[in-house]
This record gives C-alpha cells, sequence and structure tokens, in this order.
C-alpha cells in the first residue's frame, strides 16, 4: 500500500493534530509507524473531521495496541453520553458516562487490575458551547515533584476505588507507576478515584493528595481540547490525565468511547 503524505503539527503545551490522512481509508504500515512514534512523542493525537463508523475505529485502534473489554466495555466500545441513562441503551450498547456536569481529572480504569494503555474517543454530538476536555501532563507532574514528597512516596502502593461502577471495583498500584513503554514513572494518582496512600495514614495520604491536585491542575501544563463533530483524540492513558467540563443539557453530547489494553 502506497503512503499517502501528512503533517503532524504540534499543539500547545503538548499533543498533536495528524492533518491530511483520512482514517476512514486503510493506513500503511509505514503511515501506522508514523503514527505510533507520533503518539510516543506527543502522548495525544487530534484527527479533525473524520467520518469514521465502529471497523473505522477499531483499525485505528489497532495501531496503538490491543483493543480491552474491561469494564462496561462490549467489544472495547462503549458511550459518553447524556442522551442515554447510564447503562444499555436501546441497541444494547453500553452508556458509561451519562450526564452534563464536570468530570474531575482521572485515569481511566485506574481502579481496575489492568491500567488501560490508551483512550479513544470520538465525536458524534457536540454541544455548541462547554463540555471542552481537560488534559494534565502527568509526566511534566511527576519530573516537578519536591525531592521531599518524592521520598515519601516512592515505593508506596496507592488504592483507587471506582463508587459508581458495578461491584465498587478498587485496586491497589504502585504511586511511581513505571510506564510500560518508556520506563519513565509517572505519579498514578487520580483525584476521582484515590482513596488512601497504603502504610500511611488518610491524614497524611489527603495532604498529599491536595498537593498532587494543586500541580495537576496548574493550567500551564493542560491541553484544552474543544470538541468539534468527527473529531478523533487519542491520548497515553497513563501519561495523561482527562477532565471533562461541563455544559448546558439542553445539548446532546454523545461520544463514542474505544479503550487500548
Amino acid at each position: 500500500m502506497e503512503s499517502k503524505p501528512f503533517d503532524i503539527k504540534p499543539l500547545a503545551p503538548f499533543g498533536a493534530q495528524v492533518v491530511g490522512l483520512d482514517m476512514h481509508q486503510p493506513v500503511s504500515e509505514a503511515e501506522r509507524q508514523v503514527l505510533r512514534e507520533a503518539f510516543s512523542e506527543h502522548a495525544l493525537l487530534l484527527f479533525r473531521d473524520q467520518d469514521l463508523d465502529k471497523a473505522d475505529l477499531l483499525r485505528v485502534a489497532d495501531i496503538f495496541g490491543k483493543v480491552s473489554e474491561q469494564g462496561e466495555a462490549p467489544g472495547g466500545f462503549n458511550y459518553v453520553s447524556n442522551l442515554h441513562p447510564r447503562g444499555l441503551n436501546a441497541a444494547g450498547e453500553m452508556i458509561l458516562a451519562a450526564g452534563d456536569g464536570e468530570l474531575q481529572f482521572h485515569f481511566d480504569h485506574c481502579f481496575q487490575e489492568n491500567v488501560l494503555k490508551a483512550i479513544l474517543l470520538y465525536g458524534v454530538e457536540i454541544p455548541p458551547t462547554g463540555g471542552d476536555t481537560l488534559f494534565s501532563d502527568m509526566r511534566l507532574v511527576t519530573r516537578h515533584l519536591p525531592e521531599d514528597i518524592r521520598e515519601r512516596i516512592d515505593d508506596r502502593i496507592i488504592r483507587h476505588k471506582s463508587d459508581t461502577r458495578a461491584g465498587f471495583p478498587q485496586a491497589d498500584h504502585p504511586i511511581m507507576y513505571p510506564h510500560p513503554r518508556t520506563g519513565e514513572r509517572v505519579l498514578f494518582f487520580s483525584k476521582l478515584h484515590a482513596r488512601q496512600i497504603l502504610g500511611l495514614s488518610v491524614e497524611e495520604s489527603q495532604a498529599l493528595f491536595q498537593r498532587f491536585i494543586r500541580m495537576i491542575e496548574n493550567k500551564e501544563i493542560m491541553y484544552r481540547h474543544v470538541w468539534a463533530k468527527r473529531d478523533l483524540v487519542v491520548w497515553d492513558n497513563l501519561a495523561l490525565q482527562h477532565a471533562r467540563e461541563t455544559f448546558d443539557p439542553k445539548y446532546k453530547r454523545h461520544l463514542q468511547r474505544l479503550q487500548i489494553d
């Protein structure tokens, strides 16, 4: 298959937009390799104005890894939507996170034994304003951790728990999590799900959590994605955390989600 020319244009302060590549069409191995290298470098890739179905999204996911069905994701798919209540819609598809309110910073599935490598979101219905997704660079947060905090948490285990998923799953992971691709240790703390650093008291844990939150919510290390219909965003679920801003519930916000192990 012949490769087609396309550009990788860096975003600020991280991430990159892929320009000139139609992901509805088959992608050559040379193009796949360029995309993998760009993903490794930038941690987030944006593809604008992509007319994609589920088969296309599966083909895109295959570039970056193996699709995961962990949790409420039959075939790796579910929706982030305010069009239906949480659970199965009339078509038998899983609605993961209905609602229109703010969603705090988190890693997806940090409360599961297997940490997800990457997430894909595809914009199906987008409100005219609001509902932006914010991304925070956990690599930079980790590099800026004060030495006294590093010493307190090095080799510690953190517990995350979901209060909304069936069975209230929880998992214990190293708080300095080794990134499987780079080996770099990344602070593994999710404001939405963290409960305690094992070996420290709840009070000590919460005091550290507040310091982590201030660093993660520093706007200078955030990329704000203002959604448009047919946007596809793929991001590294260990290098980056994400959050959602609120929006007017009279508007539809419906995004296809696909997860990679």
